[in-house]
């Protein structure tokens, strides 16, 4: 019998020819006539192979729910910091549109990782979930506040000031410069 085997201290023939057995001793008393243990492997194999394929479809499919929940639950926290860090913020139009742009490029990744065809349907309710209208509309949550928030400020050169006294000046100076050195290398400062 198969029990009487610890991992691997029985052959694969063995198995097959003990299985075999099996099924020929439970096979013999309802009337089938099986000659011998290897004239049953046609009859187990199939019964084996279709728990495999059902253990594939299982792991396959919560593999791809696994993999679809990574990537949402991985994303989710930024979509909350985007906004938590919007809600924190003075409200100009120049902070909105970069709110607003941050959620658009954590979306884009949820749509380009979540379409990816090895996770199946599961990838596509991870992006149908999310989108409006869905289970939990992240559009709801996270963009609209940004975008309809009714508070919103003209920029100006106030606000720009504002970097410069916030937190000593010092910091946002170094940020500053720092920006305006990328800004001038990348328009046309290589020459």
């Amino acid at each position: 019998m198969i029990y009487e085997y610890g991992l691997g201290d029985a052959s694969t023939q063995q198995l097959i020819t003990n299985v075999g057995a099996s099924a020929a001793s439970v096979a013999a008393p309802i009337g089938l006539a099986i000659a011998g243990a290897t004239s049953a492997i046609p009859f187990v194999g199939p019964a084996i192979l279709g728990v495999t394929l059902l253990i594939g479809l299982f792991t396959k499919h919560g593999a791809q729910k696994e993999a679809a929940s990574k990537i949402v639950d991985a994303v989710e926290p930024y979509m909350k910091q985007n906004l938590a860090a919007w809600n924190e913020s003075t409200k100009t139009k120049a902070e909105q549109v970069q709110a607003l742009a941050n959620f658009d490029s954590l979306w884009k990744t949820v749509l380009s990782k979540e379409s990816d065809p090895s996770l199946g349907d599961a990838g596509k309710r991870g992006i149908s979930d999310r989108s409006p209208g869905g289970k939990w509309d992240w559009f709801a949550y996270y963009r609209n506040p940004i975008a309809n928030d009714p508070n919103v400020q003209a920029d100006s050169i106030s606000s720009v000031s504002n970097l410069f006294s916030s937190s000593g000046g010092s910091t946002n100076w170094v940020v500053l410069i720092g920006v305006g050195l990328i800004a001038y290398l990348m328009i046309g400062g290589k020459g």
